[in-house]
């Protein structure tokens, strides 16, 4: 389903279904979609509450291979369930991907926001440090 567009003029979200890194058909069938799309990033969506070890599988499962598209990015999801953002920081860090964007809320697009400045003040820094500093 295409959801909408986030105060960007040239981007357009694309929800695909939630699919099982374990399930050898699916994952072709969305590594299929993707390449015909052709997209210049794609973002893996990982809720906030996901325990690192296995988000690192699941970002493996979901990486880009020779002959196919995969994810590029990560979109951390349901930081509005979690108790501490520390873990958060460290999550994004196992899966050595951008974080260009966050949601803390079910309204998508309206929760998405950006993911730089969240993860900063996570790590106790300020997203103001760096003013020429753009995120990947």
């Amino acid at each position: 389903r295409i959801v909408g567009t986030v105060g960007v003029d040239n981007l357009l979200i694309i929800d695909t279904p939630g699919r099982s890194p374990a399930s050898a058909e699916l994952t072709e069938r969305w590594r299929s979609l993707l390449d015909a799309i052709a997209p210049d990033e794609v973002h893996l969506v990982v809720p906030a509450s996901l325990r690192a070890d296995l988000a690192v599988d699941i970002g493996r499962a979901y990486a880009p291979t020779r002959a196919h598209c995969g994810a590029t990015h990560l979109l951390l999801s349901k930081l509005d369930e979690v108790p501490r953002e520390s873990g958060v920081t460290d999550l994004a860090l196992s899966l050595e991907m951008p974080t260009r964007w966050i949601t803390d809320g079910q309204d998508v697009p309206a929760d998405l926001k950006p993911g730089v400045p969240r993860l900063l003040r996570a790590w106790g820094l300020s997203a103001d440090t760096e003013s020429d500093w753009m995120p990947a």
